[in-house]
């Protein structure tokens, strides 16, 4: 495993740890959804005899801008509602949890599709 970029930050000491531990949560059940639906391709594929014909490409945006849309919230490229008109929040601090009545989004990038 790498070393860790700041020794001093620790989950003990970590102020934001419910926050944190729900994002890791839910980063964790993203992980696991779609790790069923391959599973669901991949032995589809294998019952009709197609598998071996089959090239999978697995791609992903790995986030990596700086930029930390939350800092600013809404603004020219990022609405203050959803077209049903519900609220979208853009916490500065994480002290927001996500509710049912608000739509927390976090920075997100939508690429072409294959």
């Amino acid at each position: 495993m790498s070393p860790r970029i700041n020794n001093q930050l620790s989950w003990d000491k970590n102020p934001d740890k419910e926050w944190d531990a729900r994002a890791m949560a839910v980063h964790a059940a993203m992980v696991d959804r779609m790790d069923q639906g391959i599973g669901r391709l991949i032995q589809t594929l294998r019952e009709t005899g197609k598998l071996d014909n089959t090239i999978i490409i697995f791609l992903s945006d790995n986030g990596a801008s700086p930029e930390n849309c939350m800092r600013y919230g809404p603004g020219f490229d990022r609405p203050g509602q959803t077209r049903d008109g519900k609220e979208i929040s853009y916490p500065v601090k994480k002290d927001v949890l996500p509710v049912r009545r608000r739509l927390l989004l976090p920075s997100v990038s939508v690429g072409p599709m294959l």
